[in-house]
């Protein structure tokens, strides 16, 4: 008896696992794609406005390296700093995201 039960606390163990890595990998999945999104939308913005990056990093108070890194889709901007964004380009927070 209580060896099915530590069989069926394993497997339910295992299951739950399973489960958590699906859900992280879907996160993965969908974080990569919000970056990506953001990035290449401070990118038009910037240029619709006719701003370098270097124009766009100073109005907003962050360094232009970190800005490339947002456009390109490799860094993960804090929500100060996409507000810090969306007002230097004159924008809400959300048509960043959009």
């Amino acid at each position: 008896m209580l060896s099915e039960q530590v069989n069926a606390n394993v497997r339910l163990s295992v299951f739950q696992l399973r489960i958590t890595l699906v859900r992280l990998a879907w996160s993965m999945k969908h974080t990569h794609h919000i970056k990506n999104r953001l990035g290449a939308n401070v990118r038009r913005l910037r240029n619709d406005a006719g701003l370098t990056q270097d124009d766009l990093s100073e109005r907003a108070g962050i360094f232009r390296t970190y800005l490339s890194r947002i456009e390109s889709g490799k860094s993960n901007p804090t929500l100060l700093v996409l507000v810090a964004l969306a007002d230097a380009l004159v924008v809400t927070p959300c048509e960043l995201l959009k």
